[in-house]
């Protein structure tokens, strides 16, 4: 079986678990970046079974994270509706707004990191797992995870795109990296760095509404790591369920 550990599915959930389905992607993990998009992940997960929800507030709309939210947050928990809190980070490169269009310029770097570790203490409270967008230049996002006390529950890195320095860190925090479409496609990955991730830390993800879509990563780093696809498929699988407790 295939895994996907963090995608956003979107108003075509259906067809789009249902092409999953038929190519092994057995367990699906579908994220938010806001109040509205958490609660849809909700919505969408109490629907199909292979599916389970992920709420946060992203690096992008760290501005938007107040004490109403985390009222809110705390209820969908307590609801027993959440596997993991996702997708929250740090992202000092730019922004997207929520017409999808690109700017450089930043929520300022000091609402994200309270927004971050606001979500991180949530995560720890309630013993859930996060899921972590990480886009800065150092080690800043590493360091709070562990400073937060975040990693005996367990951590992801996704959209992994960094270098062997970064992984040899993961490595020694236990903290998982999931590697993904858009960084393999991009070319923002060196083989050295994939090859360099323990087996028993990779997970696998599209980043997009098509989990059916994850097959190609597992072919491609299979590749990079001279084994079958499947293999690649299956311990991402076990991983996975082994970090949300299933």
């Amino acid at each position: 079986m295939f895994s996907d550990c963090h995608c956003h599915l979107g108003e075509d959930a259906e067809s789009a678990v249902e092409e999953a389905l038929k190519v092994d992607v057995g367990l699906i993990l579908t994220a938010g970046i806001d109040l509205e998009s958490s609660r849809r992940a909700v919505e969408i997960a109490d629907r199909f079974e292979a599916v389970r929800a992920c709420i946060g507030v992203h690096p992008w709309y760290a501005d938007e994270y107040d004490v109403e939210v985390e009222h809110l947050f705390r209820k969908l928990i307590e609801e027993g509706k959440v596997i993991a809190v996702s997708e929250i980070g740090l992202d000092y490169v730019g922004r997207m707004t929520k017409d999808w269009v690109y700017e450089e310029r930043i929520i300022d770097k000091k609402i994200q990191r309270e927004t971050f570790k606001a979500q991180l203490r949530l995560a720890r409270e309630f013993e859930l797992p996060v899921i972590v967008h990480d886009r800065t230049p150092s080690f800043e996002t590493l360091e709070l995870i562990e400073g937060e006390g975040n990693l005996e529950m367990g951590a992801v890195i996704h959209g992994f795109s960094r270098d062997v320095e970064y992984v040899e860190r993961c490595e020694d925090l236990g903290i998982y990296l999931s590697i993904g479409v858009r960084p393999l496609n991009r070319g923002e990955l060196t083989p050295d760095a994939v090859r360099r991730i323990p087996l028993e830390l990779l997970l696998t993800e599209t980043d997009s509404a098509q989990p059916r879509d994850v097959l190609r990563v597992a072919e491609q780093v299979a590749t990079l790591m001279d084994v079958r696809p499947r293999e690649i498929g299956e311990k991402a699988t076990r991983n996975l369920r082994r970090l949300l407790r299933l």
